[in-house]
């Protein structure tokens, strides 16, 4: 998404994010341009996840470091038993609402998830 902007000269205009929109399926994939009371750029934000705690009208924006929220499947154990994304426990990723507290504990958190961990060297 990010790429695809800045090719179209869209990035001194717009700052980009992911996260979940309603609590469906039916928006998975779509951008969604937002203005934000106070801010100058407008945001463009991906649709990457379904959320049955999400209502219909909300977008849950996600952020990198920013807890789990109500559903982990991130780190061991996951909220539904299935294996984790990444080789890392809960507490390397601070709270669960709020994820850590300063910059420098960001450090904690794993680089890239368990199935990237064997990057092609391109990357």
């Amino acid at each position: 998404l990010e790429s695809a902007v800045m090719a179209a000269g869209m990035d001194a205009t717009h700052f980009f994010g992911v996260g979940t929109y309603g609590n469906g399926p039916e928006h998975m994939g779509k951008c969604f341009e937002v203005v934000i009371d106070g801010l100058a750029k407008k945001g463009l934000f991906q649709c990457i996840n379904e959320g049955g705690d999400v209502h219909e009208s909300q977008f849950d924006l996600m952020m990198g470091g920013g807890g789990f929220g109500l559903f982990n499947g991130c780190a061991s154990p996951t909220t539904q038993g299935a294996t984790p994304m990444y080789t890392s426990s809960v507490s390397d990723w601070g709270d669960t609402f709020g994820g850590w507290r300063n910059r420098a504990q960001c450090d904690n958190l794993p680089q890239f998830p368990t199935t990237l961990v064997n990057r092609p060297a391109s990357r």
